[in-house]
C-alpha cells in the first residue's frame, strides 16, 4: 500500500509520486486494464469538487497518457471500513489506445513545430486523455518506463489532504487466439514454365509459448516464375 500526504498544493498544481523502469521497461499490452483501490482519507474531495486523483504513463512532459477521477471522502477518517474503498478504479487501456490513434492522425495532417503546443485529446467523459507532440516519442504501453500517480488541484484555492492507494495491478489478460499459416504452391507446365507461389500470414496476437504477442499482423506473398 501507499499513503500520499500533500499540503499547500496550489491551484493548477499537482502532487505526485512515480516509479521508473529505466533498465527494463514494463509491457502492459498483454493486459486490458490497470486496477487499484484508492481511498480519500482527508481533503477537499467529492463528486462536485475540482480535485482529482490521476494516473499518468509516460516520461515526457509533452507525450503521455492520463487518467483522472474524483474520489468520495470517507465518512469517518478515524475508522476506515471496507466500503470506504469502493468503487474500485479500473483504467481501460483501450480508451488510451483509441485516443492515441486519433492524436497521431491529427499530427500527420497538422505537424507540431518546436514552439507549438502538443495535441491534447480527451475522452467524452473527460476521464481519459492523451498528450502527444512527437509520434516518435509517443507513450507506449508495450514499453512503460515511468508510471506516476497523485492529486491534481483544479480549484481556486490551495489544498491539503491524504490519499491511500492499495493493490495496483494489471488485470484482464488478453486471451485472443493467435494464428499463423503458410501456403506453398508449385505449378509446372512440362518444360515450358514453372511458377512458385508462397503465402505466409501471422495474426497480431500470434506468439510462441515463451514470447509476448507483437500486436502487429504480417502477410507475405511471394511469386516466382521461370
Amino acid at each position: 500500500g501507499l499513503k500520499l500526504e500533500y499540503e499547500g498544493v496550489q491551484p493548477g498544481s499537482r502532487s505526485e509520486v512515480f516509479d521508473r523502469f529505466p533498465q527494463r521497461p514494463r509491457d502492459f499490452l498483454a493486459y486490458q486494464e490497470l486496477k487499484m483501490w484508492v481511498l480519500a482519507r482527508e481533503g477537499d474531495w467529492g463528486v462536485t469538487e475540482p480535485l482529482f486523483f490521476f494516473v499518468k504513463i509516460g516520461e515526457d512532459a509533452e507525450n503521455f497518457y492520463l487518467y483522472r477521477t474524483r474520489l468520495q471522502p470517507v465518512l469517518n477518517p478515524g475508522q476506515i471500513v471496507p466500503g470506504d474503498w469502493l468503487p474500485e478504479i479500473a483504467i481501460d487501456f483501450g480508451q488510451w489506445i483509441d485516443l492515441r490513434r486519433r492524436a497521431e492522425e491529427s499530427l500527420i495532417f497538422d505537424p507540431r513545430g518546436p514552439g507549438d503546443p502538443p495535441v491534447e485529446l480527451w475522452a467524452q467523459d473527460s476521464t481519459y486523455a492523451v498528450v502527444l507532440k512527437d509520434r516518435a516519442r509517443a507513450p507506449n504501453l508495450a514499453a512503460v518506463r515511468e508510471l506516476s500517480m497523485g492529486i491534481w488541484n483544479q480549484g481556486n484555492f490551495a489544498t491539503k489532504g491524504e490519499v491511500w492507494i492499495n493493490e495496483m495491478r494489471l488485470s484482464s489478460p488478453l486471451r485472443d487466439a493467435g494464428m499463423a499459416s503458410h501456403l506453398a504452391l508449385d505449378i509446372e507446365a512440362s518444360d515450358v514454365w514453372s511458377t512458385h507461389l508462397a503465402i505466409s500470414n501471422r495474426s497480431p496476437h500470434f506468439r510462441q509459448l515463451v514470447d509476448d504477442p507483437t500486436f502487429q499482423g504480417d502477410r507475405i506473398i511471394s511469386v516466382a516464375s521461370t
